[in-house]
């Protein structure tokens, strides 16, 4: 993760409204340890976009688990668009 962003941000005050991440990161890293490690610095929820190719299902189990809304690769910006709005405004019953 770019630290000094997080660092800035957070000096800042400043809070994502949300956030949307690929599932594989580098240094073996997933999305699931950067939503952990981004709850605690804000210590908020944050609603979450979760984009991956990866069909194992215990990837699919970990992601939902997370709270955060899983999406497939690839996906049409249209799409995520509504998806974003949805999540922003707590409408997930209709994502």
């Amino acid at each position: 993760m770019p630290h000094e962003v997080l660092n800035k941000m957070t000096a800042n005050g400043i809070c994502p409204d949300i956030l949307i991440c690929d599932y594989r990161l580098p240094h073996g890293l997933t999305a699931i340890d950067a939503i952990r490690q981004l709850k605690v610095l804000w210590n908020k929820h944050i609603p979450t976009l979760v984009l991956t190719g990866d069909t194992a299902p215990l990837t699919l189990q970990e992601i939902q688990a997370s709270g955060a809304f899983l999406l497939h690769k690839p996906i049409a910006p249209a799409r995520l668009r509504s998806i974003m709005y949805f999540a922003l405004h707590n409408e997930t019953s209709l994502i």
